[in-house]
C-alpha cells in the first residue's frame, strides 16, 4: 500500500482484510495491527491516521539510535586522538588489561618504553600521540637497535609489543604497530663447566690481597654457594638463612624460575659449605646470607655481575677486553667469555654429582627435569663408563670388572629393596636404578 510518508517510519500494508504497520528499529523488523478492516468506510484514511499515532515513537527511536551511534563514534575518535605519549606509561601501568608481573619485570618494561620514547623525541619529534605511531616508525626503531645482543633485542620488541597491545585494547584500536617486527633467532651457547684446576684457581683467588672487590668476603661465599648448591646467580645472591637448616644440613628453597609453579628444591648441604656457613652465621644477623651483595643486587644488578666476572678474569679463566686488542684477539676473548660465567658452577655441580654416582632423578629434582646440562653430562659419564667396561674385558685376567658407578648403583638398589616401608621417592629412585 506504501509508506507512511516519512523516512524510516515504516509502511502500511493489507493482510487478510486488515491494515498493518511494518517498521524497523535497531535493525529489527516489527509488525503491528492497526485494527482497521478493509470493508470499513474510508478504511485507507483511517489506517493512515492510526499509523500516524506511531510516528512520534518511531521518529524518537530513530533519532535516539542515530545519536547513540554518533556519540559512540565521537567517543572512540576522541579516545584515539587523546592519548599523548606522556600519559601512555601511566595508562599502561593502571590498565586492567595489563598482565600481572613482578616489580622487576615492570621496571624492565618501563625502561624499554622510555628508550623508545626518547628515540622518537630525537628522530621524529612531531610524534606526540599513540595513534600516530605506525609500522614504518616501529620498523625504523627496530633497525636502530644494532648495538645490543639478539636476546636484548627480542626483550625490547617483546616489551613494546605487550605495552602497545595493552594500550590499544583499552583504546579500542585494532592495529599494533609492533606486530610486524619479527624477533631475531638466537644462537644459544651452553656454558662450559670448570675443571679441577680452574676451580682451585677461583677459590684461591680470594686469598690474594691484590684482588679488590666491593664485598670480597661475601663474593667468596657467593662462589661457594654456586659451587655446592648448583643454584643460579639470582638465587645464590638472595639466599635467606631460613632456607638453610644448619642442623638438618638441608637447603629447602623455591628457585626464582619455578616460583610461578611454586616448585621447591631440597639440596643436601656439602660439608665444606656447611663449615663456611657456620662461621658466617656467628657474625650475621640479617635475613640474607649475603646482606651487602643482596642489597646492592636489588638496585645495581650489573655491578654485582661485573664483580663475579672480575673474579674469573683475575683467576685467568677469561680475559678482559681492552681497546688495544686486535679484532682477532677481541673475537677470541668474547668467545671464551661466552663459555664461562657464574652459570658454569651449575654445570660443575651436575658433573660432580654424576661422577659421585648420584642418581639422575635426584639431580633432576635439584637442577630441573628438562635441563639439557644433565642429559649431556650423564651421557658423557655413561659413555666413559662403557669405554672402561670394554677395556676391562681385554685385561690379562679376562674378568668382567664391575665399574665404580655400577657398584654404587647396586648398593643403592640393595639398600632401597631392604626397606620395609619405602617412600614414594624411594620407589622412583629404585625404578630408575633398576632400569
Amino acid at each position: 500500500m506504501g509508506s507512511t510518508g516519512r523516512k524510516n517510519t515504516g509502511r502500511i500494508f493489507i493482510r487478510a482484510n486488515k491494515y498493518y504497520l511494518r517498521y524497523r528499529i535497531n535493525d529489527k523488523e516489527k509488525t503491528v495491527s492497526l485494527g482497521i478492516k478493509t470493508d470499513q468506510a474510508d478504511a485507507k484514511n483511517k489506517a493512515k491516521k492510526e499509523a500516524a499515532k506511531y510516528l512520534p515513537i518511531l521518529e524518537a527511536q530513530t533519532r535516539k539510535e542515530v545519536a547513540a551511534h554518533v556519540a559512540i563514534a565521537k567517543r572512540l575518535e576522541k579516545e584515539r586522538q587523546h592519548l599523548p605519549l606522556s600519559d601512555a606509561w601511566k595508562i599502561f601501568e593502571a590498565s586492567p588489561f595489563r598482565p600481572h608481573c613482578s616489580t622487576k619485570t615492570l621496571a624492565g618494561h618501563k625502561q624499554k618504553f622510555t628508550h623508545f620514547i626518547n628515540w622518537l623525541g630525537q628522530n621524529i619529534p612531531l610524534i606526540d600521540r599513540i595513534d600516530k605511531i605506525d609500522s614504518s616508525i616501529t620498523a625504523n626503531y627496530a633497525a636502530s637497535l644494532t648495538k645490543i645482543s639478539g636476546r636484548n633485542y627480542n626483550a625490547y620488541i617483546g616489551s613494546l609489543k605487550l605495552i602497545f597491545k595493552t594500550l590499544l585494547q583499552q583504546r579500542k584500536i585494532e592495529t599494533n604497530p609492533f606486530d610486524c617486527i619479527v624477533k631475531r633467532p638466537l644462537e644459544t651457547v651452553s656454558k662450559a663447566d670448570f675443571d679441577d684446576e680452574q676451580m682451585e684457581a677461583i677459590l684461591t683467588t680470594f686469598e690474594d690481597s691484590k684482588l679488590h672487590l666491593m664485598h670480597k668476603t661475601e663474593t667468596e661465599t657467593l662462589y661457594y654457594l654456586g659451587t655446592y648448591t648448583g643454584l643460579r646467580l639470582n638465587d645464590c645472591v638472595l639466599s635467606e638463612w631460613k632456607d638453610y637448616n644448619l642442623k638438618t644440613k638441608l637447603i629447602t628453597c623455591i628457585p626464582y624460575k619455578t616460583r610461578k609453579s611454586n616448585r621447591s628444591v631440597i639440596i643436601p648441604m656439602h660439608p665444606t659449605l656447611l663449615k663456611k656457613l657456620k662461621e658466617l652465621k656467628k657474625e650475621n644477623n640479617s635475613k640474607y646470607i649475603l646482606p651487602e651483595i643482596a642489597s646492592r643486587y636489588q638496585y645495581n644488578e650489573t655491578g654485582v655481575k661485573k664483580d663475579v666476572i672480575k673474579v674469573l678474569e683475575y683467576a685467568g679463566i677469561i680475559e678482559a677486553i681492552c681497546k688495544e686488542d686486535t679484532p682477532k684477539d677481541a673475537v677470541r676473548k668474547r668467545e671464551k667469555r661466552k663459555l664461562y660465567g657464574f652459570h658454569s658452577l651449575r654445570h660443575r655441580f651436575v658433573t660432580n654429582c654424576a661422577k659421585a654416582g648420584v642418581p639422575l632423578a635426584a639431580v633432576q629434582a635439584i637442577v630441573g627435569h628438562g635441563n639439557p646440562t644433565i642429559t649431556r653430562v650423564y651421557t658423557h659419564i655413561g659413555t666413559n663408563s662403557l669405554k672402561d667396561a670394554i677395556q676391562a674385558q681385554n685385561s690379562e685376567q679376562d674378568k668382567v670388572n664391575v665399574l665404580p658407578e655400577a657398584q654404587k648403583l647396586l648398593k643403592i638398589k640393595k639398600l632401597l629393596e631392604s626397606k620395609k616401608k619405602p617412600s614414594q621417592l624411594d620407589k622412583k629412585v629404585l625404578k630408575i636404578v633398576t632400569e
